[in-house]
């Protein structure tokens, strides 16, 4: 049984983890689409011109890869908090898991004890 709780503690200090990955990677969604934002709408206006001349088109294409940064900002916003949703699901998925394994060893130590005590041989896995 002292196996099965140090793997219990192993497995409950990895779901520790990955939820607090998950919570880390929530904010960094957060904040990159915030920053996405205000990217993209800041110099939503600008376009390309072909009539513009040299050094007003060179500052175009800088303000307008701005623009496009904050989209791309958005968009890794985005995949960011789906993995972080998953992450929390997987998570929850391991809680479950492991209190159903856990109560499994215990049931079973129970009835090995059990056996034991009323002095039947043991059979099979029981």
């Amino acid at each position: 049984m002292e196996k099965v709780e140090a793997a219990g503690a192993a497995m409950n200090g990895t779901l520790d983890a990955t939820r607090m990955l998950a919570g880390g990677l929530k904010q960094l969604a957060e904040h990159l689409s915030r920053a996405g934002e205000f990217l993209g709408g800041l110099f939503q206006e600008l376009s390309l011109s072909k009539d513009a001349d040299g050094d007003l088109r060179a500052v175009v294409e800088l303000l307008v890869s701005w623009r496009e940064v904050g989209e791309a900002q958005q968009a890794l916003a985005t995949r960011i908090a789906e993995l972080a949703a998953s992450l929390d699901r997987q998570a929850k998925r391991g809680d479950t898991e492991r209190a159903q394994r856990l109560q499994e060893a215990l049931r079973l130590t129970a009835a090995a004890l059990t056996q034991a005590a009323s002095g039947q041989q043991q059979r099979g896995w029981v």
